[in-house]
């Protein structure tokens, strides 16, 4: 692809971006529109290329510059906007079978209190190559007009990466892979969970515990992992109070891990882990286990 197309493209996303803002913002044709410095702030670009992103949508008529007097909404906004259906897809990894046990209804409820009248539509991204799959997903959606953005969790790095590179609207459900953490996201304070959490089993007596995760290794693991050993640490207790498996993400998994933990003489007297669907399966096989 030369450089001038991939300059088109990037000119061509920014302008999507301003349309989506405009949605956003509830504007109508007439309403005064940000400066082209204020889009340029915005975007996090240089002014000349906020300045084109402008002129492309005053080319469609959808912003009218006027000297002196500021940006304008105009007349191809309706055009543009004669279907209202709007949709945001929710990319959710296909293997993944925590996925059984999320809270959807308050997700798709927090979408709709924000953005009234949006389509959530959930998309499972396949595990094998799942690239090709996000990218013509997207492209296909934004064709149709009614795109508006992506809420992407727990995706592979490849799908955040290119979610950036063609500046997708998106925000990231999690935690974020190191090298894409200019995304937006919306994540707790995985360091501070994993203190948490082990603080309140230091505090009842437990001396010896077991941490299970998913072999994937997903972003916010380390930091949990670390606010971990930093409570045992303050708390005096030796290294080998911690036992940590790294496990399959699947229900048998799980069980078969737990069991032949909690059946050893040495047994954890508590067992940690991130997911609710984990948390499920160690505590069947917890109830099942001799004391």
């Amino acid at each position: 692809m030369s450089t001038i197309e991939v300059h088109r493209r990037h000119v061509d996303a920014l302008a999507e971006r301003l349309v989506a803002d405009i949605h956003r913002r509830g504007l109508t044709v007439g309403d005064r529109y940000l400066t082209t410095e204020e889009v340029r702030r915005m975007l996090g670009v240089r002014k000349a290329v906020a300045g084109k992103a402008v002129r492309r949508l005053a080319e469609q008529d959808i912003l009218i510059p006027r000297q002196r007097a500021g940006t304008f909404i105009g007349p191809g906004l309706q055009k543009q906007n004669r279907s209202r259906v709007r949709t945001i897809y929710v990319l959710l990894p296909a293997g993944d079978p925590s996925g059984s046990h999320w809270a959807y209804q308050p997700f798709i409820a927090g979408i709709r209190n924000s953005i009234p009248e949006v389509n959530v539509q959930f998309t499972f991204v396949p595990e094998g190559d799942p690239l090709p799959y996000v990218q013509e997903l997207i492209e296909d959606q934004r064709a149709t007009g009614h795109f508006l953005g992506v809420v992407a969790v727990s995706c592979p790095p490849e799908v955040y990466r290119y979610l950036s590179e063609r500046r997708v609207p998106s925000v990231v459900s999690g935690s974020l892979y190191s090298a894409e953490l200019h995304l937006s996201s919306v994540d707790l304070d995985n360091h501070h969970s994993g203190q948490l959490l082990t603080q309140y089993l230091v505090d009842r007596g437990h001396a010896r515990m077991a941490l299970l995760s998913t072999g994937v290794g997903r972003p916010g693991d380390n930091a949990f992992l670390d606010g971990v050993i930093d409570t045992l640490t303050a708390a005096g207790l030796p290294p080998n109070s911690l036992i940590q498996r790294s496990v399959r993400n699947d229900i048998e998994a799980f069980r078969a891990i737990a069991k032949e933990l909690l059946e050893k003489p040495d047994r954890p007297t508590a067992v940690m882990t991130r997911g609710s669907f984990q948390l499920a399966a160690i505590a069947e096989v917890a109830a099942n286990v001799e004391p």
